[in-house]
């Protein structure tokens, strides 16, 4: 009789710690369920952050970002790069043009000035670069003051669009 209560106690010890066990397991399971579900959110937000900045990343932008992966030359990512400044040249002038039909002489003369002060400033810049390309040599030189122009004229445009959209409050 003490043998099958023994064994009894032993058994009931024996599926108690199974059950807790399992308990721990189940918990485990459940904290790493948590963590993975948060995980994939962080990583949805990740993405939705990526999709944002791609989708807000100008035309002009994504077209240079094409041309540039499929070439093959020094000379071929320049075209691209010289293509991007022509688009950027093109976009100052629109905005200018709107900025001009959209406001007073008085108020467009404040931004033809300073249009005129960047213009001044953005040569000033240019011959800097210029030299530092001179002095250093090598094609890899022209694409990295290439692309400076290329912000350069980049950050113009969007300042200019910036005035535009807040002064006809199309924020």
């Amino acid at each position: 009789m003490k043998r099958i209560i023994v064994f009894f106690i032993f058994l009931l010890l024996f599926f108690v710690a199974c059950f807790i066990q399992k308990s721990i397991y189940d918990n485990k399971i459940q904290l790493l369920n948590t963590e993975l579900n948060n995980i994939k959110e962080e990583n949805k937000f990740i993405s939705d952050v990526n999709n944002k900045i791609l989708n807000n990343t100008s035309p002009i932008d994504r077209n240079e970002k094409e041309c540039l992966e499929k070439a093959v030359s020094t000379s071929e990512s320049l075209e691209c790069i010289n293509k991007s400044l022509k688009e950027w040249d093109s976009e100052i002038e629109k905005y200018l043009g709107l900025l001009k039909q959209s406001m007073t002489n008085e108020e467009y003369k404040q931004i033809q000035t300073n249009q005129d002060l960047w213009i001044t400033q953005n040569k000033s810049n240019n011959e800097i670069i210029t030299q530092f390309v001179f002095n250093h040599g090598g094609t890899m030189y022209y694409q990295i003051a290439s692309d400076y122009y290329v912000q350069d004229k980049k950050q113009r445009a969007e300042f200019l669009k910036a005035i535009y959209n807040t002064y006809n409050n199309e924020l």
